[in-house]
């Protein structure tokens, strides 16, 4: 198995000595400090005092010291100290100061099960702290030193699983920007409920207990039962047969004669695709019907276009080798960790690496369609991964151009053709509000449209850009769903093709999700997306909106949030490779 992970995880994890009068002289003020009767040994006295509650808005001596203790006793590389810390005193505060733990009850080598368990939520086990290393903690903890020991162990293992080993801004940038929909528990609050349940348990168990305070929501779940068996799998010398990429050697189509036939039928059905016998599989000289349905079986599986062909596109899932699926799987399980743990009621999850959209009301999956995202050649056109929330539905849509395209690409058509405006329907205006004034094309404002002294918009007609409706969510990227006139897109395995908003496969079919419990019908929608002009429809009740980048992805397979296949998908922006180096201390 897979266990080895860098040991400079293993160091920083010991106590430094307390400087308690250092703590004092930052923490107290003389002046609290001179209304204590008997001076600073009276004051620990009242710290050591468990019985004894400070009153409204004054200070808590004993937390305020035991936050000290335990933020030095985090490895300075704990992104989270500050939120655990709080975690953890806010937990002792409810307890009156008293033990959590039934020290009898816990296990001997905590550490080790700890460090195991952790493994399994793709965090390296030298990560995990030894509660018997807290040897500096100080005589006037206002809590048992070995019961503090064993919480910040068991408190700091919950985090690296929750809130992971690297803060969500170095992973995914834009994610809290905006608005933040779904329920998340990341805070000291919602942490420090997780461990008082936890120590609640009649007999204490690590796995149990870091299961409970790992992250809830269901990619998460998936990719971690996918972790699990990529571990096991990893553990395994490979045993597959060598498949050339058909990029170089062909494609291979049912029917047609494949030299490595053999080859590829022994891999099937090593993975469980295909049941011939090992004589008809080496005796092979072709895409038999039995092999191409064992192909058909194993696209299926892994959420690829079941067509039974042998491609570059199935090749390279086929062959990828335990460990490179096992370091997928480990980046894409930190990326699962930002994710709320209840989306909301309705909500929708886009996933850009396989260019696919989702709705879901409630548990249940409603429908998924194809959509076409930004190109990936220039990055100032990527989609970005972030969360918002969908207000309005438009029909009959203006497209507002933004200024990029209007400086770049269209301004300079402008001068090749003056009647371009008028050929695909666009109008200079001031601003983008529908009051907005409207200026005819002269030398003077053809000069303001190249330096954004003016706006191009484009009016509701079949080739608008925005097609014929278009779906808002508010946000600071400028991105929204919408229709598109350039259908021949979502026929194509690589569909990052637009300028960085999502467009559609169905839009009527999202319209009718969005807006049924409004009243809206097939043949109002129809009627509302043929109009000449622009309509507003707002939303009774927002729908929560994901934008997220998962290469290897827990897809629905059935009508049911509980059916899931893990499927791979292509690494578009090439952040597997940027989260790679960011995460490498960390990764198998």
């Amino acid at each position: 198995m897979i266990t080895s992970f860098p040991r400079e995880f293993a160091t920083g994890f010991r106590c430094v000595p307390f400087i308690i009068a250092a703590f004092l002289s930052q923490m107290v003020t003389e002046a609290q400090i001179s209304k204590r009767k008997g001076g600073f040994g009276s004051l620990f006295k009242n710290q050591s005092s468990r019985n004894e509650n400070p009153e409204p808005g004054q200070v808590d001596a004993r937390a305020v010291l035991l936050k000290d203790i335990v933020m030095r006793s985090l490895p300075a590389d704990r992104h989270y100290r500050e939120i655990l810390a709080d975690a953890i005193v806010l937990t002792y505060q409810r307890k009156n100061f008293k033990n959590l733990w039934n020290h009898r009850q816990m296990p001997d080598r905590l550490y080790r099960s700890l460090s195991q368990h952790l493994l399994r939520h793709g965090v390296p086990e030298l990560m995990a702290l030894d509660p018997n290393s807290f040897g500096a903690i100080p005589r006037k903890s206002p809590v048992n030193s070995r019961d503090l020991g064993y919480t910040i162990a068991i408190a700091d293992s919950g985090a690296l699983v929750r809130l992971g080993p690297a803060p969500r801004e170095v992973i995914w940038s834009d994610w809290d920007k905006g608005d933040r929909p779904g329920l998340n528990r990341d805070t000291g609050e919602t942490l420090a409920e997780d461990l008082l349940k936890v120590s609640s348990y009649r007999t204490f168990n690590a796995g149990a207990a870091i299961d409970s305070m790992a992250s809830r929501n269901w990619i998460y779940r998936e990719l971690q039962n996918g972790f699990v068996a990529s571990l096991r799998a990893a553990s395994k010398p490979d045993q597959y047969p060598t498949i050339p990429d058909p990029a170089t050697t062909g494609i291979a189509k049912p029917g047609q004669p494949y030299a490595y036939a053999g080859q590829l039928a022994e891999t099937l059905a090593l993975r469980g695709h295909l049941t011939l016998s090992p004589d008809e599989r080496r005796s092979l000289q072709f895409i038999s019907p039995e092999l191409a349905a064992g192909i058909k079986n194993f696209q299926q599986a892994n959420g690829l276009t079941a067509d039974g062909i042998m491609g570059s596109g199935t090749w390279k899932v086929l062959t990828m080798s335990p460990a490179q699926q096992l370091k997928t799987r480990a980046i894409n399980l930190h990326r699962a960790r930002l994710l709320p743990d209840d989306f909301g009621e309705r909500y929708i999850i886009i996933n850009l690496p396989s260019a696919e959209l989702f709705t879901f009301n409630g548990r249940e999956l409603d429908f998924t369609m194809r959509v076409v995202l930004g190109r990936s050649e220039e990055e100032e056109f990527h989609t970005p991964v972030f969360r918002d929330v969908m207000r309005e539905v438009v029909f009959a849509p203006y497209w507002n151009v933004p200024e990029s395209i209007s400086v770049k690409e269209i301004y300079p058509k402008l001068l090749e053709n003056p009647n371009y405006l008028t050929e695909k329907h666009y109008e200079i205006v001031n601003n983008f509000r529908d009051d907005a004034s409207v200026f005819e094309l002269n030398e003077e404002t053809l000069a303001k449209i190249e330096t954004a002294k003016l706006y191009l918009r484009q009016k509701p007609t079949p080739g608008n850009a925005l097609g014929k409706v278009k779906f808002l969510l508010p946000n600071q990227f400028n991105i929204y769903l919408h229709d598109t006139p350039s259908k021949q897109y979502f026929a194509m395995e690589n569909r990052a093709q637009s300028h960085g908003c999502v467009r559609l496969a169905d839009p009527p079919k999202m319209a009718e999700w969005t807006l049924k419990s409004q009243g809206w019908d097939q043949s109002k929608i129809s009627v509302a997306m043929d109009s000449s002009t622009q309509i507003r429809e707002k939303l009774a009740t927002p729908i929560n909106v994901y934008l997220t980048y998962f290469t290897s992805f827990p897809r629905p397979s059935g009508t049911s949030a509980g059916e899931f296949i893990l499927a791979p998908a292509r690494d578009i922006y090439k952040l597997d490779i940027r989260d790679s180096a960011a995460l490498a201390s960390v990764l198998p």
